[in-house]
């Protein structure tokens, strides 16, 4: 990972749920280079409802993963986006990929 220079604001990376096969080294490290938070929810609703608020404290999203096997949160179609919620008036171009598992 390349750090960020110091001037600039770093990526804001939100996560579906909290990870639960990261080790906290790696989450350590991956906070030098990311503003990394988590959304603590478990089903579809929950996360149209909290992801308003998030944005509004926190500010926009650069990245949101989407761990493997959330089922709560099928189908990601368009009347069921989550990116309808967390997109901002001017959105920014993800440039960074993440692989994170668990």
């Amino acid at each position: 990972m390349s750090s960020a220079p110091n001037s600039e604001r770093k990526p804001r990376v939100v996560c579906l749920g909290k990870p639960k096969f990261i080790g906290d080294d790696y989450l350590e490290e991956f906070q030098k280079d990311f503003d990394y938070d988590f959304l603590d929810v478990t089903n579809h609703q929950q996360a149209l409802e909290k992801l308003p608020l998030m944005i509004a404290e926190h500010g926009p999203i650069d990245a949101f993963v989407i761990r493997m096997g959330r089922p709560p949160f099928r189908p990601f179609n368009e009347d069921r986006s989550l990116h309808t919620v967390a997109s901002s008036p001017q959105p920014q171009p993800v440039t960074t990929t993440l692989t994170l598992t668990g």
